[in-house]
C-alpha cells in the first residue's frame, strides 16, 4: 500500500517518514539532520527496544557477570553497588554486548542455546518497539508539538516482519501513516559496510531461517559451536546476511514504500534537500 502521491505529500503540513535499510547506510544520519531543524521528532527504534525492552535483561546479565567477581559479588549482595546499563541514541554498544556472538566461550562466545534465547528476546523487543511507533507519533505531536516525525528503524527491521504478507500488522500500520523509504545501498556502500564490519565485527540479529542456513553451511557435519571463533563466524555470515536481507528490503519498498539510493539522500543538503529527493521518488 502506497497511500501518498507527490501532491498529497506536498499538502501535508506535517510529514511522517520511516527509514529502513542496513545499519550504517545513513538512516540515523538523516534522522539527526531533520531533528536538528527543531521540526522533526526522531524516534530511534534501536534506542526504544534497548531502553524499554532489553534494559532489565542487560542489567541482569551484568549483575550475573559481576557476581562471579570476588570483589564485586559481595558488594552486590549487600546492595553496596549499582550496576545499570546506559543507553544513548549515539551509543548502543551495551545492547550489542548483550546480544552477543555464538562460538567458543573462551573467546567470549555464547552457547547455541543462550545465543538463540537472546536472539528471540531481541526479536520480540524489536517488534514491540515498532508497535510503539504510533504512540510516539501522538506524543511527539500532543506533548512536544513537533509537526513532523521520523521513524529510524533498526537494521534488522526486515527480518522481524514478513515483507510478502499483505496483512503484516507492523508493515500495515507503518505504511498507513508513514512514507516508508528504503535507503538502497550501492556497491560502494556495501563494500564500505563490509570493511567496517571486518574491522569491528559486532553482534547482530539473525532471523531463524538465516541462522539455520548458516549453521548448516558453516558447521557441516564435523564441527561444533564451542570451537568456533565468534568473530570469524560473524564476519563470514555478514556478507551472506546482506544478500539475505536485500530482497526483503526490496519487497518492503516495492509493496509498502519507495526505494531511494542511499548515496542520493546522502548528497541532499538540509531538510529541503531531503524533502526534494523524497518528492521526486513519490509517484
Amino acid at each position: 500500500m502506497k497511500p501518498l502521491d507527490s501532491r498529497t505529500f506536498d499538502r501535508l503540513s506535517g510529514k511522517r517518514i520511516a527509514l529502513i535499510g542496513m545499519s550504517g547506510v545513513g538512516k540515523t544520519h538523516l534522522s539527526r539532520l531533520l531533528r536538528d531543524t527543531g521540526r522533526w521528532y526522531h524516534y530511534s527504534v534501536d534506542y526504544r527496544l534497548g531502553k524499554a525492552y532489553l534494559a532489565s535483561h542487560i542489567d541482569d546479565d551484568l549483575r550475573a557477570r559481576a557476581m562471579q567477581d570476588p570483589v564485586l559479588g559481595p558488594l552486590l549482595l549487600v546492595d553496596a553497588l549499582t550496576l545499570r546499563a546506559k543507553f544513548a541514541i549515539d551509543n548502543l554498544d551495551v545492547m550489542s554486548g548483550y546480544l552477543g556472538k555464538i562460538g567458543d566461550p573462551r573467546k567470549g562466545g555464547l552457547t547455541r542455546a543462550e545465543f538463540l534465547e537472546r536472539q528471540r528476546i531481541h526479536r520480540n523487543a524489536e517488534q514491540a518497539a515498532m508497535q510503539d511507533t504510533a504512540s510516539f507519533v501522538r506524543r511527539s505531536e500532543t506533548v512536544y508539538g513537533y509537526p513532523s516525525f521520523t521513524c529510524d528503524t533498526s537494521g534488522s527491521f526486515c527480518s522481524v516482519v514478513d515483507p510478502w504478507d499483505p496483512n503484516d500488522s507492523i508493515l500495515s500500520d507503518l505504511a498507513a501513516t508513514h512514507i516508508v523509504v528504503y535507503l538502497e545501498a550501492g556497491a560502494e556502500d556495501e563494500e564500505r559496510l563490509i570493511a567496517r564490519f571486518k574491522h569491528r565485527p559486532k553482534p547482530i540479529y539473525y532471523s531463524d531461517a538465516f541462522f539455520e542456513q548458516c549453521e548448516r553451511d558453516y558447521l557441516g557435519e564435523d564441527k561444533s559451536w564451542d570451537i568456533v571463533d565468534p568473530d570469524a563466524f560473524a564476519i563470514w555470515a555478514y556478507e551472506r546476511l546482506m544478500a539475505f536481507r536485500r530482497p526483503r528490503y526490496e519487497a518492503i519498498a516495492d509493496r509498502w514504500g519507495y526505494r531511494i539510493k542511499a548515496e542520493e539522500l546522502a548528497r541532499a543538503s538540509g531538510e529541503q534537500g531531503i524533502l526534494d529527493v523524497l518528492r521526486a521518488h513519490i509517484s
